[in-house]
């Protein structure tokens, strides 16, 4: 490390400053100041009178001088300690923030939907938890206007949402698309079905969410039914899909759900592929102006597994 005239020219401050400390280390671990001062790059009697001036600041002798060198005081020996630790700790802190600039340390909060989580979302998150510990995730599920919301307000860096909306200061990635599938209790008509069309459901009572939950999943829904020659008649309504699905076992009605759905588990019910060309979107949403460099990274990482696996069959990447 080579010093300035003017950061030698610093230390007739009053005050010690990191910069005073490296000189005074580099003769501690040299405890020669010819050699110290060659491995600053400064002149030796320079370094001579910048360690008198240190000394006299913290009021007590740090070397003892003898012909063929410095030797360390008791002062010096403490001094050097603490000065060492201060140094590391300054470097570790050097180091951090360049991690966090890079998106490899720091605070990353991610809002999902339930449905994001049935893809491939929650394996490049796993994968990011693992390659870059120093970055402290958290998740929170909520829904699609929850989402918009606090990532508006600054409380998210990035959402995976479902059928996300476009908004002011918002960027938008749509990660991948897939087809519907009908939700059928196993006593319905058509539970055996290979696969059903939406309008074979226009008569039925249906159970789905209400559109204050997620306007755009609910609209593209409706309007696949309207492109099918009818109008759903909700009966029912239910935050989860979770719920829909044991409500539509019971025997209450019917519905119509993203394909990843049928990876839910519900006794008493079926999941039928639906025949039309209408489709429900992953997308990530993050603030424009957001400086977390993790968003980046993550969204990243999503991208690249999306692509990886995209012939899997819980959806359909773009391209």
């Amino acid at each position: 490390m080579r010093f300035r005239h003017s950061d030698m020219m610093g230390v007739m401050n009053n005050q010690l400053e990191m910069r005073h400390l490296r000189l005074f280390l580099a003769v501690a671990e040299t405890l020669h100041v010819g050699r110290a001062a060659n491995k600053l790059g400064v002149a030796q009697p320079n370094l001579s009178q910048q360690i008198g001036r240190i000394e006299r600041m913290v009021g007590h002798p740090l070397f003892k001088r003898h012909p063929k060198g410095v030797q360390l005081t008791l002062t010096g020996v403490f001094l050097q300690r603490r000065a060492a630790s201060l140094e590391q700790n300054l470097s570790a802190t050097i180091e951090t923030a360049r991690k966090i600039g890079r998106g490899e340390a720091g605070n990353l909060v991610i809002g999902f939907c339930g449905s994001a989580m049935m893809n491939r979302i929650s394996t490049p998150i796993g994968d990011f938890r693992r390659a870059y510990p120093d970055v402290a995730l958290e998740l929170r599920e909520l829904h699609v206007n929850q989402q918009r919301s606090q990532l508006a307000e600054g409380m998210l860096d990035i959402c995976f949402m479902r059928d996300g909306e476009g908004m002011d200061g918002l960027s938008m990635k749509t990660l991948l698309r897939e087809p519907y599938v009908a939700i059928l209790s196993k006593q319905h008509p058509l539970a055996a079905e290979k696969r059903i069309r939406p309008e074979s459901l226009a008569k039925e009572p249906f159970v789905f969410f209400p559109p204050t939950l997620a306007k755009l999943a609910y609209e593209r829904t409706i309007d696949m039914c309207i492109s099918h020659g009818f109008k759903p008649n909700i009966v029912q309504e239910a935050p989860q899909w979770t719920t829909m699905a044991m409500l539509i076992g019971a025997g209450l009605g019917v519905s119509l759900a993203p394909r990843s759905v049928a990876a839910i588990p519900v006794p008493g019910v079926v999941f039928i592929p639906v025949i039309s060309q209408a489709r429900t979107s992953i997308d990530a949403a993050f603030r424009s102006e957001n400086s977390n460099a993790s968003v980046k990274l993550l969204l990243s990482g999503v991208l690249k597994h999306m692509k990886t696996h995209g012939d899997e069959p819980s959806g359909v990447p773009l391209s």
